[in-house]
């Protein structure tokens, strides 16, 4: 009777899947040419708004196909969500490129010791040469990196063209204060590497240790 008790409780708690808060949402929906728009190949002004002379990204003066734009449809990928994706066609010869990036109006408030993670969807738009993608937050790299027992999958890239697929890192906040959210390619090559970022999210993830504390609670009452 118990048993069956605390299942009915436990399943009310819903374990196993636990609700995130979405604290950050990209879904490249519109055009959005703010000078508080994200950082999209923030090299030249003339594509986000931003004038920012420092190449941080990839010269997109060099380039005048669809490098760094927001696209509808290219070479037969079509948007994974909404109506726009980040499009990226050859990031020339600059070693390590930030392809996307939070400014300091859109970083997002974090609190010590709280968990977090960073998605995105990623797709080829061919596989030459394919991009070589590095989540990071306030500039630390995520892949490979064990956060409370799971470790991060290592850096995302695609084997498919066309295909969209999720990409998701987690991240505990050292202190509380800001994250500064980028994905940064890391190839550097003039041939290929053409692919599309749609749909990226900054989510907190509940503590196991206080579902479970909650689930306990519920349960020594119910007793």
């Amino acid at each position: 009777m118990y048993k069956r008790s605390y299942l009915a409780i436990i399943m009310a708690a819903g374990i196993g899947s636990p609700h995130a808060a979405v604290l950050y949402s990209q879904g490249f929906a519109t055009f959005d040419d703010a000078l508080t728009s994200s950082v999209y190949f923030d090299a030249d002004p003339v594509y986000d708004g931003i004038a920012d002379p420092v190449l941080t990204g990839a010269d997109l003066t060099a380039n005048t196909f669809s490098n760094g734009r927001l696209s509808t449809l290219q070479q037969g990928t079509a948007a994974q969500g909404g109506t726009y994706f980040l499009f990226a066609n050859t990031l020339g010869t600059i070693p390590v490129a930030e392809v996307w990036g939070t400014n300091s109006s859109q970083m997002v408030p974090v609190v010590a010791g709280g968990l977090y993670q960073f998605s995105f969807y990623l797709a080829g738009i061919n596989t030459i040469a394919p991009a070589v993608i590095s989540p990071r937050v306030n500039g630390i790299n995520l892949e490979g990196v064990t956060v409370e027992g799971q470790t991060n999958p290592t850096t995302a890239t695609y084997s498919t063209p066309t295909t969209w697929v999720k990409h998701t890192y987690r991240w505990q906040a050292p202190t509380t204060g800001f994250a500064d959210l980028s994905l940064v390619n890391l190839t550097a090559v003039d041939v290929g590497n053409d692919f599309g970022i749609d749909t990226i999210t900054f989510e907190t993830i509940p503590e196991p240790s206080s579902i479970l504390l909650g689930v306990l609670g519920l349960a020594g009452l119910a007793r």
